[in-house]
């Protein structure tokens, strides 16, 4: 096991989690998140003598390999117990049963725990990795007009919406991302929601956007486009700024020259093959063309990069390396191969 050296704004990070049990944290790629998260829940253990039972729930190749992996890279993670709840679902009851501090999870199965659990629901952490997932949930905890009834109303995407209905039986909340509002400052509620249920930005998306927001002229009803008015971004932003930490590393990094990080990426025969083929095939076509622009050159550099971003370990298969990653692109490559 490798010596755990925190980076200069871990304190900052442990701070804020500490104090702040439902949060957000913003960290780049590469940023340390999966491992500052797991030594926040480590330094639980030692302050409180137990640690919380964890629910984290991230991409599909996220949630089977890296996080269980991460325990047995740092000294000092190696008490943590792991049970990776993927598989068939003889393999995922298994896994749910099993006596462990970290369970994971991908979104694609959250329907199935829910139902699985019937009602119960035993984590008291929940941490959502890549949580702009959350970004199209829609519905929320509502008071009926008439009878004052409380209800949950589910809405927008499928997976985001079950989630909701047992989001805030957690006593923690932990969002990871490192692209917060990628696409537009209208992605902030639904992940904000899982966090405050709608005390900052609204208790529904319809709110949020009749303060905050215009629709597109030109855009139909049932699929608006909505644009921020003047001076909405900053009000939001300040908003919800107590809820969410955002660590900008370029503060804490020599950034004079570029810092090329090798990290080692596994892949399977079949998409061994598959990334073989589109590195030869971009190389030759570059080599090909007499006239080259930087877009074609750039486009077929990153999709190279993206395709080997997907398949982070698998104990069985050859190592490469690549200098930049992008952890979910892999199924949309794939796709675009055997397209």
């Amino acid at each position: 096991m490798k010596i755990y050296t925190p980076r200069g704004y871990a304190d900052d990070v442990w701070d804020h989690m500490s104090n702040t049990p439902r949060c957000g944290v913003n960290i780049g790629m590469g940023g340390g998140k999966t491992s500052l998260t797991l030594f926040h829940l480590a330094m639980q253990q030692l302050l409180t003598g137990s640690t919380p039972r964890t629910l984290v729930i991230g991409p599909k190749r996220v949630a089977k390999n890296v996080w269980a992996a991460e325990t047995k890279l740092w000294h000092g993670l190696g008490h943590l117990r792991t049970s990776v709840i993927i598989g068939d679902p003889h393999q995922r009851r298994v896994a749910l049963r099993t006596d462990a501090d970290i369970y994971t999870i991908n979104y694609e199965n959250l329907e199935w725990l829910i139902k699985e659990l019937d009602g119960a629901w035993p984590f008291e952490c929940v941490v959502c990795d890549e949580s702009t997932k959350l970004a199209g949930f829609r519905g929320g905890w509502q008071k009926h007009k008439k009878t004052g009834t409380v209800f949950y109303r589910r809405g927008g995407t499928v997976r985001a919406a079950e989630l909701g209905s047992v989001a805030h039986k957690s006593k923690q909340w932990i969002n990871l991302t490192g692209t917060f509002t990628a696409g537009g400052i209208h992605k902030a509620w639904g992940q904000t929601w899982f966090l405050d249920r709608g005390k900052a930005l609204g208790a529904t998306y319809s709110a949020f956007t009749d303060k905050w927001f215009h629709q597109r002229p030109g855009s139909a009803k049932e699929a608006a486009i909505f644009e921020p008015w003047t001076g909405a971004t900053e009000e939001i932003l300040e908003r919800i700024k107590p809820l969410y930490i955002v660590i900008d590393t370029y503060r804490y990094f020599n950034v004079d020259a570029p810092n090329f990080v090798h990290v080692p990426v596994f892949l399977d025969k079949k998409l061994k093959t598959q990334y073989n083929t589109l590195r030869d095939e971009c190389v030759l076509a570059l080599k090909e063309e007499t006239t080259i622009t930087a877009v074609n050159a750039g486009a077929k550099i990153n999709k190279c990069l993206q395709f080997a971003s997907g398949a982070l370990i698998d104990e069985h298969s050859e190592v490469h390396h690549v200098h930049d990653l992008k952890l979910d692109a892999l199924e949309s490559v794939v796709e675009e191969l055997n397209g």
